[in-house]
């Protein structure tokens, strides 16, 4: 069962939820248009281990958040952003929420310094720490809401 809606929509325009589901979808419409450059375009954007650590590259602790590595990882983030991030920027704020936004993707980041330069290995200590930071968020938002 997919999911396609909550049932609890939220009753401000998420102008934020639907800023970063734009920039992500044209960031990646603009990816799958390098074919032969691809690998250049991550290795300027993506985060690369080896070089934060190092102090150098610290712009892609932000432009990573915004890349995705294939049509089903684009596809499931934007429809989770559009179906439930809603609800979180109604009760944040949208300063807030940036905020959140940001440091949900530095906190997935944060394991990758010691993953050595490998990405893959580090990826799901980073999806586990951004399912943490979305549990806290939620439990927070709904203790707010009683």
């Amino acid at each position: 069962m997919f999911p396609i809606k909550d049932h609890n929509p939220s009753h401000k325009f998420p102008i934020v939820t639907y800023a970063i589901i734009a920039i992500c979808t044209l960031i990646w419409l603009y990816q799958v248009s390098l074919w032969d450059g691809i690998d250049n375009f991550f290795q300027d954007w993506a985060l690369q281990p080896a070089e934060i650590v190092a102090g150098t590259s610290l712009v892609t602790l932000i432009s990573s958040m915004f890349l995705h590595g294939g049509w089903m990882h684009i596809i499931w983030n934007m429809l989770f952003l559009y179906i439930f991030w809603d609800n979180l920027e109604a009760r944040m704020g949208k300063i807030r929420f940036i905020l959140f936004y940001l440091v949900s993707g530095f906190a997935a980041s944060a394991p990758l310094g010691t993953a050595q330069g490998s990405l893959i290995a580090a990826a799901p200590y980073a999806v586990v720490i951004l399912s943490v930071v979305m549990l806290v968020a939620s439990i927070t938002a709904q203790n707010e809401a009683f």
